[in-house]
């Protein structure tokens, strides 16, 4: 059988590399694709639906877990990672492979030659899906803010909601609020699965929804449980994303 890959690997030095090693194995693996970030690797992944992919862990925006989590299915993995220990701890030499960087043509052949056990293996989905329960759980992501000559970092548990303001977003907490200069767009991919958007100009933090009412068959709102119980509109094309 000849595998059809998709390679995930924000580091372009590193993704040659991956390349240049793999033409060693064109009886077994053909790439059909490419991604350079996490984003990018769900949409092609669902889009071209390869058989294996090789999958960085660290990544901007969404790490390899999290990848994972957003797929439509699940092809064999097999993972790439520089230091990751704690994501090394979670495998186990019956499930899953991965490639300690800098890669090396002996470490990428004894991979290679697990994809066989793997497919074989009727067990490796629930296998697969187990580890992404344990691992697509991220340390909360933390904004860093500029103001004046001082950085502050504020932890994504603390945000309540954003609103956009042409090129800058404004940050609401609790009691206090900040403007940033980044989009909207930006930082929802930024802080993961627990925002959600509601409108083009808001992102909001699901466990501070209290409350979701419809004030015409047109008009939908959301109630926050912040100090100001804030109300924000949900515009037709993401309502359903709230149930």
């Amino acid at each position: 059988m000849i595998y059809k890959a998709v390679l995930v690997e924000d580091e372009s030095i590193a993704m040659q590399k991956l390349e240049r090693l793999l033409t060693s194995f064109e009886d077994k693996i053909t790439i059909i694709g490419k991604a350079v970030n996490g984003i990018e690797a769900v949409k092609k992944i669902n889009k071209l639906r390869p058989d294996l992919v090789f999958l960085d862990i660290q990544m901007p925006g969404l790490d390899g877990f999290q990848v994972l989590s957003k797929l439509d299915y699940l092809p064999l993995i097999i993972f790439t990672t520089a230091y990751d220990e704690h994501a090394l701890r979670a495998f186990d030499s019956n499930t899953i492979d991965y490639l300690l960087k800098p890669i090396s043509n002996q470490t990428l052949q004894k991979a290679i030659d697990k994809l066989e056990h793997f497919q074989q293996n009727t067990k490796w989905q629930n296998m697969m899906q187990n580890l992404i329960c344990d691992m697509a759980k991220p340390a909360t992501p933390r904004l860093a803010v500029h103001i004046s000559n001082r950085i502050i970092f504020i932890d994504s548990d603390e945000i309540y909601y954003l609103q956009a303001d042409n090129k800058y977003t404004e940050i609401h907490l609790f009691q206090k609020k900040y403007l940033i200069s980044k989009t909207l767009t930006e930082l929802e991919d930024e802080l993961g699965v627990g925002f959600l958007r509601l409108h083009r100009s808001s992102l909001v933090n699901r466990k501070y929804i209290g409350e979701v009412f419809k004030l015409s068959s047109r008009k939908w709102v959301v109630k926050l449980t912040d100090k100001e119980q804030t109300e924000l509109p949900v515009s037709r094309d993401y309502r359903e994303k709230l149930y």
